[in-house]
C-alpha cells in the first residue's frame, strides 16, 4: 500500500493519504523514522541498514517494530502507549 501511494497517478484521496503519512512520519523520532524509511522505501535488508547506521541488527529490528507500531497508531488517530512500564 505504501508503494502504491508513491507511484502512479495521484487522486485527491491519495494526496490526503500521502500528506497524512508524511505528517505521521515526521512525528516519529529520527532514529525510528530512518530505519523505517531505509527498510520500507529504500528496500534495504536489515543487515544493510545495520551496516549503514553502525548499529546491531537486533536494534534495527527493534526500531523497525516500534516505528511500525507508532506509525500505525498515528494513522489510526490514537496515541501509542508504551507496552513496557518502568518499575523502580
Amino acid at each position: 500500500r505504501f508503494a502504491d501511494l508513491l507511484h502512479g497517478p495521484a487522486k485527491q484521496g491519495d494526496q490526503l493519504e500521502v500528506r497524512d503519512l508524511d505528517s505521521a512520519l515526521q512525528r516519529l523520532p529520527p532514529e525510528l523514522r530512518e530505519v523505517l524509511l531505509l527498510v520500507g522505501v529504500e528496500e534495504l535488508s536489515y543487515q544493510d541498514v545495520a551496516t549503514a547506521l553502525g548499529i546491531p541488527i537486533g536494534t534495527v529490528m527493534s526500531r523497525l517494530s516500534r516505528a511500525r507500531e507508532r506509525l500505525r497508531a498515528e494513522l489510526d488517530g490514537r496515541r501509542s502507549a508504551p507496552k513496557i512500564q518502568r518499575v523502580k
